[in-house]
């Protein structure tokens, strides 16, 4: 078998597989951001306490939430007095979109740049062969 046709058939089942896992992926990364999107940008007053962990204050819908600074989110408001939030009611981050959302999209992104390019390398291995 010429390595030329070894080359086509590694392209065509890359086309295949990018596009048929990044098209549905994509879809369902649509789908993510959209339930994502029902959320407001606050400012989030960072309360530090002479003991204990510090505490977030927002506003949103009219009413102020508080909660206590999670463990991932020390970094992020350790040494600040007011951060910027991504609010909806008493549920807070520091992201616009959640981690799931922002996994779903890029794996569907690099899929489909995959399988787009290993199409245009597809048909130029036709035309060339």
């Amino acid at each position: 078998m010429p390595a030329s046709e070894i080359l086509s058939l590694a392209v065509e089942v890359l086309s295949w597989v990018g596009l048929g896992l990044g098209v549905p992926l994509a879809v369902a990364a649509l789908i993510a951001r959209l339930v994502d999107a029902g959320r407001e940008e606050v400012e989030v007053v960072v309360v530090h306490p002479q003991h204990g962990e510090p505490i977030l204050r927002w506003f949103a819908g009219d009413e102020l939430h508080e909660r206590a600074v999670e463990p991932g989110e020390l970094d992020e408001v350790a040494d600040h007095e007011d951060a910027i939030g991504y609010a909806s009611g008493d549920d807070l981050r520091f992201h616009r979109r959640g981690p799931a959302t922002r996994v779903l999209t890029t794996v569907a992104i690099v899929l489909l740049a995959v399988g787009t390019a290993s199409l245009v390398a597809s048909v130029v291995l036709m035309f060339t062969a």
